[in-house]
């Protein structure tokens, strides 16, 4: 294992015996809060709780690697993602690394109604995307008529993305 920050997962779930054991079920993801020493280590889970978790119990959580799908890009700007898709074919779209946040993704999305249409996207230590907040559909400064806003949450819904409050569907 790693040093204190490493997220894991853990491989089986845990009742803690002890009143400083952490207490979790298999496939949650813990981050350790120092370094592991012996059979035990500090961490702390999604829910904010603390306590020693078994290091038997704990998997380290490979990165996530997002190169070899065809739809990512990487660090290109805005504007190369708007030559890439194609403005006669609608539902087109790409992701790409934003180049004013680190950490973020943009989702960028072709659709012959729109003017170009890029989401900032962020992922979560459970591996999820969410869209970065705070963002509302109604927030862009163009009407969105109903079928591109179907088009646009069938497209995040593809992509299992976790839309969390407050995203505002306003067709």
């Amino acid at each position: 294992m790693s040093a204190s920050g490493t997220l894991c997962i853990a491989a089986h779930s845990h009742t803690s015996h002890k009143q400083n054991e952490l207490q979790f079920e298999k496939g949650d993801v813990v981050t350790l809060i120092d370094e592991p020493s012996g059979d035990y280590c500090q961490a702390t889970a999604a829910d904010g709780s603390v306590g020693l978790v078994p290091m038997s119990s704990i998997l380290e959580r490979p990165g996530v690697v997002l190169q070899p799908m065809p739809w990512f890009h990487g660090p290109i700007t805005r504007f190369e993602a708007e030559k890439i898709l194609d403005r006669n074919q609608d539902g087109q779209f790409l992701m790409r690394t934003s180049q004013s946040t680190e950490g973020i993704y943009a989702l960028a999305v072709s659709y012959v109604s729109l003017p170009f249409l890029s989401l900032p996207l962020s992922l979560s230590p459970s591996l999820s995307l969410s869209l970065s907040l705070p963002f509302t559909l109604s927030s862009l400064t163009l009407p969105l008529p109903p079928l591109s806003s179907l088009l646009l949450l069938s497209l995040l819904s593809l992509l299992s993305l976790s839309l969390l409050p407050p995203f505002f569907f306003n067709p």
